[in-house]
């Protein structure tokens, strides 16, 4: 059996490579910890599909998209808070 903290070292190893070098086009930081964190979940395959056919178009509409999501207040997204 694996040790937690290696487990968590490796799926923060794989964030990072997520963030860093699979969507660098996208450019506002939070955007692309959103993107990360989706293609973390779903693969970044998916991610792409979801958003275009190609990379380039895809990391235009996510980042299009993204940014919409990223205008609204925290507050008023989360009831919550």
């Amino acid at each position: 059996m694996r040790c937690a903290p290696f487990v968590i070292e490796l799926g923060v190893a794989y964030l990072s490579v997520l963030s860093s070098d699979e969507f660098p086009a996208v450019t506002n930081s939070t955007s692309r910890d959103y993107v990360a964190i989706a293609a973390y979940n779903t693969g970044p395959g998916s991610v792409i599909k979801v958003f275009g056919s190609g990379r380039t178009t895809a990391v235009t509409a996510m980042t299009t998209a993204i940014e919409s999501v990223d205008s609204v207040a925290l507050d008023s997204a989360n009831p919550r808070a």
